[in-house]
């Protein structure tokens, strides 16, 4: 028997695996909802007309690239850290957490090249260095803690 709660909740962790704005899927799934009932206000049989529903809104990965056109370059950012974040390890198990460290600690010296070089006070420098350092450390954070 068809269960549409379930099928939602299936596709919506599809979503959400591309996806992770929780506003946006909830918007997602809404829209789904809306083509599912549309379709079977018209007769269409339930089971089909959830796939023809789905088929409708595309591809996850399209979705997703619709969705990221409209962000902003630091949401994108953060988004791609967070989806890099959440993909498997393979290999060693801190593989993950060295590649981190190395590309955050990259960033880190780039920032203090370009500060050392720049024509602005000391305490100036340390804190245009903390706002580099500081969103560093908290999505490493966030990131370590999603094991």
């Amino acid at each position: 028997m068809f269960d549409l709660d379930s099928e939602v909740a299936a596709w919506s962790a599809q979503v959400a695996q591309r996806c992770d704005h929780e506003e946006d899927i909830a918007e997602l799934e809404d829209h789904l909802r809306s083509a599912f009932e549309r379709l079977s206000a018209e007769g269409m049989p339930a089971e089909r007309a959830f796939e023809l529903a789905v088929r409708r809104m595309g591809d996850v990965a399209e979705i997703n690239a619709e969705y990221e056109k409209n962000r902003s370059l630091l949401s994108r950012l953060h988004g791609s850290l967070l989806s890099w974040g959440r993909q498997p390890t393979r290999g060693h198990s801190g593989q993950r957490e060295n590649s981190l460290a190395i590309v955050f600690a990259s960033l880190i010296i780039a920032a203090s090249i370009l500060l050392s070089s720049a024509d602005i006070s000391g305490s100036a420098a340390a804190g245009y260095l903390l706002i580099v350092v500081v969103p560093l450390w908290l999505v490493s954070r966030r990131l370590a803690g999603r094991r």
